[in-house]
C-alpha cells in the first residue's frame, strides 16, 4: 500500500468514525433527553396529576 492509498484509507475510516459518533450521539440525546422530558410531558396531560411526569421519569431511567 503505497502513501495515496494509505490516505485515502485514513480519510474514510475517519469518515466512518464520525458518522458512528454522530448516529450515537443523536440516538444518546434522544433516550436520556427527549423521552423521558416528553413522555413525562405526556403522562402529565394524559393523567392531569402534577407528579405523574415524575413518576413516569423515575420509571424510566432504570
Amino acid at each position: 500500500m503505497n502513501i495515496n492509498e494509505a490516505i485515502v484509507a485514513t480519510a474514510k475510516k475517519q469518515k466512518e468514525c464520525r458518522r458512528a459518533f454522530v448516529k450515537y450521539l443523536f440516538l444518546g440525546i434522544l433516550f436520556i433527553i427527549v423521552l423521558p422530558v416528553g413522555g413525562g410531558f405526556a403522562v402529565g396531560h394524559l393523567f392531569e396529576n402534577r407528579l405523574a411526569p415524575l413518576f413516569f421519569i423515575i420509571i424510566y431511567i432504570p
